[in-house]
């Protein structure tokens, strides 16, 4: 698994329970997919230049362990599939110190045309950037 994303939970972060608010999970996993991403060739200079991005299909999170103010989260991250629109992948967020498994959340994005909106074949360059990584999994 490749690590897309490594910081602390800020007191900022914690509610009123005094564990890490859910929104939270989601916008690390967020800055991990985009990190993801960007390894693959899915670049902001990529999206601004062909206009086309990513859209997010499904998404799904499970939680394992409460973290709270402090914590030393790392999400690392794991292609599943790819067809010519759609990349399926998941994250893995834990507890850096530790290595224990604090939440898992699996994606289904999609290749999309930013001036047509709607889903589109990724390239060439990066659907074998991805299957890449599919093989280097295996």
């Amino acid at each position: 698994m490749m690590e897309t994303y490594r910081g602390v939970v800020k007191a900022s972060q914690v509610d009123h329970m005094g564990h890490m608010s859910v929104q939270w999970y989601a916008a690390k996993f967020e800055d991990a997919t985009w990190q993801f991403f960007a390894a693959l060739g899915i670049t902001p200079a990529y999206i601004r230049k062909e206009k086309m991005g990513m859209a997010a299909l499904e998404q799904s999170i499970q939680y394992h362990a409460e973290v709270h103010a402090g914590d030393v989260l790392l999400v690392r991250s794991r292609a599943l599939s790819c067809t010519d629109k759609v990349f399926k992948f998941v994250h893995e967020m834990v507890d850096a110190l530790n290595g224990k498994a604090v939440a898992t959340t699996q994606i289904v994005a999609v290749h999309f045309d930013l001036d047509k909106r709607r889903a589109c074949v990724f390239p060439d360059t990066i659907k074998n950037q991805i299957q890449g990584l599919l093989d280097r999994q295996s």
